[in-house]
């Protein structure tokens, strides 16, 4: 009795699993199938919207910042010059109106005239010379009879029109300086003589140069 029960219940089994076998094998064929046709199916409308409704919103972009415009400076406006009016109105010229002859300029000076001038400053010049000449005297001092320099001094100055004398100034030397500062005060304690009128024109003072010799006593 058990030998039987047990035949049935193997039969029961093997049925069992022959089943489920078949019900994959069915299944998988019909995925296949599936999967087949919807691969060979084309794309239809409703799919793409399906598509474009579910694929997400794409993030919006920043707004693009534009430069700001340069703005060239502007030149400024240049008012064009007005033409001249006249005050007056314009007269007629009588015929018989006397025309005035506009002043010609003067003429160059002649050679008489530059050697004549040239002739005016020399004597001026020498009269200076012997202005000094004549007030040139040897130091009288302890030190100048203890010693007896000589030599000569070179002394630039400055005379104005009307004869005084300023910017006293030692050009060389004699070796003594006792020997210059007698030159130096002989020339500044001279009073000269004005300037000719004609002499040293466009000048307002004139500078000289004078040498003053010391040769001590004999």
């Amino acid at each position: 009795m058990e030998r039987t029960t047990d035949r049935a219940e193997y039969a029961s089994n093997t049925l069992a699993l022959l089943l489920t076998v078949a019900v994959m094998t069915l299944f998988a064929v019909t995925r296949t199938a599936v999967l087949a046709l919807t691969a060979a199916r084309p794309v239809t409308n409703a799919d793409l919207n399906l598509r474009i409704e579910t694929a997400p919103p794409p993030a919006p972009s920043p707004p693009m910042q534009l430069p700001a415009p340069r703005l060239a400076p502007i030149a400024p406006r240049i008012p064009l010059p007005q033409p001249l009016l006249p005050t007056e109105p314009d007269r007629d010229v009588p015929e018989d109106a006397a025309v005035v002859a506009t002043a010609a300029p003067p003429p160059p000076p002649s050679p008489s005239d530059g050697a004549a001038r040239m002739e005016l400053e020399s004597a001026y010049a020498a009269a200076l010379r012997a202005d000094i000449d004549r007030r040139t005297v040897l130091p009288d001092s302890p030190e100048y009879r203890l010693r007896h320099p000589t030599g000569e001094v070179r002394v630039r100055f400055t005379v104005l029109r009307e004869g005084a004398s300023k910017v006293v100034t030692l050009v060389r030397s004699s070796g003594s300086a006792l020997l210059d500062q007698a030159a130096l005060g002989i020339v500044a304690a001279g009073h000269y003589l004005p300037m000719p009128a004609k002499a040293f024109p466009g000048e307002s003072e004139h500078v000289f140069v004078v040498t003053i010799e010391f040769r001590g006593r004999r």
